[in-house]
C-alpha cells in the first residue's frame, strides 16, 4: 500500500476515534462496527469488518486470529455484504467494553495484508480501548455525582428534623417511622407528660400511648385525611393514655416530613391541655349546674331587662305558657304569664327596680292561678340597676302538687332512659323490677328480653359466685350495724352475657332498698360498661414488659451527672459503647472525653445549662473507649432544677461514628469529583424539576466565566450561547423538562468575558414513578477540537487545490506543453 494510503488512513482512523469520543457506551457496538466498515472496505485486501461485545479474550488491545463462537466470524453478516477477492483470514482486535467487558474488533483480510497497516490497526484497537475505558470512568463519575447529591439531602433532612426538635423541646415530640409506624426518636418530656422514659418509647408502635383500638384508629382516620388532602402539618386535640392509665387530653400538632415527595417520618408535638379542659369543662359544669339548679325549680324564674325583657327564663316557666324558653327570649313577661298590655298590679320586680331592694308579692293571673312571687334587684359595678330576677311559685295546691309530680317523673325517667348506665332494681331474689333502656347499648338486649330472662342466662357461671358472695356479706354488714343503712353502698366487677355470644365487663354500685321499718326489701343498682378500662389494663400489662425489653436493648447511652461533672448514673450501655461497666465509669465525664478540640463546644455548653438551668443544642463529642479506641456521639442533655438551682444534668449519648465516616467520606468525594471535572474539562449540572433548584459544578462557572458566588438558573445560561444557537439550546432544554427527549448538542457560546468559544452540552431526564423529576446534564469546552476540525478542512482544501494544479501539470507534461510565468506574471504556453 502507498504511503499516502496509509496517511489517508490513519487520518480515518483518527476521525473514527474522535467519533467513538461523543457516542454513549452501550450502542457502541454496532455504530462503530457499521462507521469502521465504511471507512475502511475502500481499502485494498479488508473484505468486511464486525463487532462483538460478548467475547472475553486475556488481554486488550492485541491482534488475534481464533474463530468467535458469539458472532460466528468469519461467516459473512448480512449487514456488510461483499464479495470476496481470494483467499481470505480472519484479523481480530480486543478491546475493552462498558463494565469492564470486554470483545473485538475483527476484519477479514487478504494474506498479502501489509504488517503497516496492520500495525495501524492494532494502535487503533489500543486507543478504542481507552476510549471505552474513558467512557466506563465518566459513568462511575456520574454515578458518584448522583450518590453524593442523594447523601446531601439526606444529611439536611437531618439537619430539618433536628432544628425541628429543637424549637418544640418543650412539649412531648415524637418522630415515627412513616412505613411501620414504629417510634424512631422521643424527647424527654415523655416521663413528665406519660410517665415513660424514652428508651422505653423507641422502636415501638405508637398504640399504647391511646386509651383503646377506636381511639386509636380515630386518630389513624386524621391522619390518612390529611394525607389525601395533601397537608404538611394539621392541628387536632386528642385523648391519650399516661403510663398509670390515666387518659387526658392533649394538642397534637402533626408535621409530614419528605424525601421525594415521599412521607418518611411524621412528627408529633403533643401538648397536656389536662388543665385547660378542666377549667373550661368546669364552667361548663358550673353553668350547666346553676341552670340545672334554676331548671329544677317548680317556681318560674324569669331575668327581665329594664323593659321587662326576657334575658333567660327556666324550664317551668316556659312550661306555665307552653313555650320553649328560647322562645321567651326577648319578649315582655307581662304578655306572657299574665296577657296583658302592661305591667302587672303589683308586680315585684317593678317595685324592685324602682326601689333597689328585693320585694315579695303575692300576684294572681287572669287565668286563676296565685303565684307567691318575689322581685330581686340587679346591679352593675356602679351600683346602677340593670336587671331584675323574678320568683313565682304557683301556690294554687291541689295543681301544684299534681303538676309538680307529673313533672317530677317525666324529668327522672328522662334522666334515667338518657344515661348511657344502666339503672336497675331487683329483689333479693335477683328478680328484676325494673330495667332502664341503656341495657340495649351495653348487652345488645331490650327492656323486656333481659328482665324475662333468669339471672343464670345473664350472668356467665364465673360471675355468680362473684355476684352472691357480694350480696351476703353486704347483708351481714347491715344486719350486724357495722355500716349506715342510709349512705351504705357497695361495688364490684363481674363478667355479663352480651346478646352476640361474647362476654362485657361491668362495674355495679349497688344499695339496699328499705321499707319503711328499715327492712331490706332489694336492691339498687347501676351498671357501667368498663369493657374499654379492661382492655387498656391488659394492654398497659403487655405495654410494660415492652417497654421493659426496649429499654434493655435501646441503642443509646443514658446518663446523669452533678452540676461537679460527676457520673452518677450510666445505663448499661455504656459497656457496649465504651467498655466500662457503668461502676468503673462513675468519674467525672471529662475525663472519658479524647484532646479532640470540638469537645470544648460540649463542655461550654453543660456549663451553661448548670448555671442557667435551661436546657442548651444537642452537641458531639468525641469520647476515647476503654481500649484506646475512640467513637463519635451526639449529646442531648437537659438541667434538673430544684429551688432555682440546678443540681444535675440527665441526657443521653447515641453512637454517631458510623455517620461521621459517611461525612467525611463524603467531603472526600466531593474533592474528587471536582479535581476530576478540573481534568476532563467538563462541567456538570442537575435541574430539579419539581424544585426548580440547579446545582452547578465549579467547572461550569469556570466555562461561563462568571464568579461562583453568583445565583444562577438555567434561563440564565442560555443567554451565554450565540444568538443563532440559542433557540435551539432554549427547546432541546424545554422538550426534556416537557416529554423526557435527551439532547446533545455542539453550539457556539460567548462567556461572560466576550470570548466566542464552541461547547458540547448534553441533558438527559430522570424519571421516579413515571414523572420527570430532575435532568442531568453536561457542558464541555470543545473550542480546540473545533479549531482542530476548522484547520483540517482548510488543509484539505488547499491540498485538493495543489493537487488540482499538480495534476493538470502532469497532464500538459505529457503532451509536450508547460506553463511558466511571465515576468509580467501572466502564463505563457511552451
Amino acid at each position: 500500500m502507498p504511503n499516502s494510503s496509509i496517511k489517508e488512513h490513519i487520518r480515518t482512523l483518527n476521525q473514527i476515534i474522535a467519533y467513538g469520543n461523543t457516542i454513549p457506551a452501550i450502542p457502541y457496538g454496532e455504530k462503530l462496527a457499521e462507521f469502521v466498515y465504511e471507512a475502511f472496505k475502500s481499502i485494498n485486501n479488508i473484505e468486511r469488518c464486525t463487532v462483538c461485545l460478548k467475547h472475553l479474550p486475556k488481554s486488550i488491545g492485541n491482534l488475534s486470529d481464533e474463530n468467535c463462537s458469539n458472532c460466528k466470524f468469519p461467516s459473512s453478516p448480512d449487514k456488510y455484504p461483499c464479495e470476496l477477492k481470494s483467499k481470505t483470514q480472519v484479523k481480530k482486535i480486543v478491546i475493552g467494553t462498558f463494565q469492564n467487558e470486554y470483545g473485538h474488533i475483527a476484519f477479514e483480510v487478504n494474506p498479502d495484508f501489509s504488517d503497516e497497516l496492520l500495525s495501524i490497526l492494532h494502535n487503533f484497537a489500543n486507543t478504542v480501548a481507552i476510549t471505552i475505558e474513558n467512557h466506563f470512568q465518566k459513568s462511575e463519575l456520574k454515578k458518584q455525582n448522583s450518590e453524593l447529591s442523594a447523601a446531601k439531602q439526606r444529611i439536611e433532612k437531618d439537619h430539618q428534623f433536628l432544628e425541628r426538635l429543637n424549637n418544640s423541646l418543650i412539649n412531648v415530640v415524637f418522630t415515627v417511622r412513616f412505613s411501620d409506624k414504629k417510634i424512631k426518636y422521643v424527647n424527654n418530656s415523655i416521663k413528665n407528660v406519660f410517665g415513660y422514659l424514652p428508651e422505653d418509647c423507641v422502636n415501638k408502635n405508637t398504640n399504647f400511648l391511646y386509651p383503646g383500638e377506636e381511639n386509636y384508629s380515630d386518630f389513624g382516620n386524621k391522619l390518612q385525611k390529611a394525607i389525601e388532602n395533601n397537608q404538611d402539618s394539621f392541628t387536632t386535640e386528642h385523648i391519650f393514655k399516661r403510663k398509670n392509665g390515666e387518659t387526658f387530653p392533649a394538642e397534637v400538632t402533626t408535621t409530614f416530613l419528605k424525601e421525594n415527595e415521599n412521607i418518611t417520618d411524621v412528627i408529633f408535638i403533643i401538648n397536656d391541655i389536662t388543665k385547660r379542659k378542666k377549667a373550661d369543662q368546669a364552667l361548663k359544669e358550673s353553668e350547666a349546674q346553676k341552670e340545672a339548679i334554676l331548671n329544677g325549680i317548680s317556681a318560674r324564674i324569669g331575668f327581665l331587662d329594664t323593659d321587662f325583657r326576657f334575658i333567660w327564663t327556666n324550664n317551668a316557666s316556659a312550661k306555665s305558657v307552653d313555650l320553649h324558653p328560647d322562645e321567651m327570649m326577648g319578649q315582655q313577661c307581662y304578655r306572657l304569664w299574665a296577657n296583658t298590655e302592661k305591667v302587672c298590679q303589683g308586680c315585684p320586680a317593678e317595685k324592685a327596680m324602682k326601689t333597689g331592694k328585693k320585694v315579695y308579692n303575692t300576684v294572681t293571673t287572669p287565668d286563676g292561678k296565685i303565684w307567691e312571687a318575689s322581685g330581686n334587684p340587679i346591679f352593675d359595678y356602679n351600683g346602677k340597676i340593670i336587671d331584675a330576677v323574678e320568683i313565682a311559685n304557683d301556690i294554687t295546691e291541689k295543681v301544684k302538687a299534681q303538676q309538680t309530680i307529673i313533672e317530677s317523673e317525666a324529668k327522672y325517667r328522662n334522666i334515667v332512659n338518657k344515661s348511657t348506665d344502666v339503672i336497675w332494681t331487683q329483689d333479693l331474689s335477683f328478680h328484676t323490677t325494673y330495667m332502664s333502656s341503656s341495657i340495649e347499648k351495653m348487652l345488645g338486649y331490650t327492656v323486656e328480653e333481659y328482665m324475662a330472662m333468669p339471672v343464670e342466662k345473664r350472668l356467665p357461671e364465673v360471675s355468680i359466685p362473684v355476684a352472691v358472695k357480694q350480696l351476703t356479706e353486704n347483708l351481714q354488714k347491715v344486719k350486724n350495724g357495722e355500716v349506715d343503712v342510709e349512705t351504705h353502698t357497695f361495688h364490684f366487677e363481674m363478667l355479663h352475657k352480651h346478646k352476640n355470644g361474647k362476654l362485657a365487663w361491668g362495674e355495679v354500685y349497688c344499695s339496699f332498698l328499705y321499707d319503711e321499718e328499715k327492712n331490706i326489701t332489694g336492691i339498687h343498682g347501676i351498671t357501667r360498661d368498663i369493657n374499654d378500662r379492661k382492655q387498656a389494663e391488659q394492654a398497659l400489662k403487655e405495654s410494660e414488659a415492652k417497654l421493659r425489653n426496649i429499654f434493655e436493648n435501646s441503642t443509646s447511652l443514658f446518663y446523669s451527672h452533678t452540676a461537679e461533672h460527676v457520673l452518677t448514673y450510666l445505663s448499661p450501655q455504656v459497656q457496649k459503647m465504651l467498655g466500662y461497666t457503668p461502676e468503673e465509669a462513675m468519674v467525672k465525664w471529662t475525663e472519658l472525653a479524647s484532646d479532640n478540640p470540638i469537645n470544648e463546644i460540649g463542655f461550654q455548653n453543660t456549663v451553661k445549662a448548670i448555671e442557667t438551668g435551661k436546657r442548651q443544642p444537642p452537641y458531639e463529642l468525641e469520647l476515647v473507649r476503654k481500649d484506646g479506641r475512640k467513637i463519635w456521639g451526639e449529646v442531648r442533655e437537659c438541667p434538673v432544677v430544684e429551688k432555682g438551682k440546678t443540681i444535675s444534668i440527665v441526657g443521653s449519648f447515641t453512637d454517631i461514628t458510623e455517620r461521621k465516616k459517611v461525612e467525611q467520606e463524603l467531603q472526600r468525594s466531593e474533592y474528587v469529583l471536582n479535581e476530576a471535572q478540573k481534568i476532563s474539562n467538563i462541567g456538570c449540572w442537575e435541574y430539579n424539576t419539581v424544585t426548580e433548584e440547579t446545582y452547578i459544578s465549579d467547572k461550569i462557572f469556570e466555562i461561563y466565566g462568571i464568579s461562583q458566588n453568583k445565583m444562577f438558573n438555567p434561563m440564565e445560561g442560555v443567554e451565554f450561547y450565540h444568538p443563532d444557537d440559542k433557540q435551539l439550546v432554549l427547546d432541546s432544554f424545554t422538550k426534556a423538562i416537557s416529554d423526557g427527549t435527551p439532547y446533545e448538542l455542539e453550539v457556539r457560546f460567548i462567556n461572560a468575558r466576550g470570548k466566542h468559544r464552541w461547547v458540547k452540552t448534553a441533558g438527559k431526564p430522570i424519571f421516579e414513578n413515571g414523572e420527570i423529576v430532575k435532568v442531568l446534564g453536561i457542558l464541555m469546552d470543545i473550542t480546540d477540537r473545533k479549531q482542530a476540525e476548522q484547520a483540517l478542512k482548510e488543509s484539505e482544501t488547499k491540498l485538493k487545490e495543489k493537487n488540482e494544479v499538480f495534476n493538470t501539470l502532469l497532464e500538459n507534461l505529457q503532451h509536450g506543453v508547460f506553463m511558466v510565468s511571465a515576468p509580467s506574471g501572466k502564463p505563457i504556453l511552451v
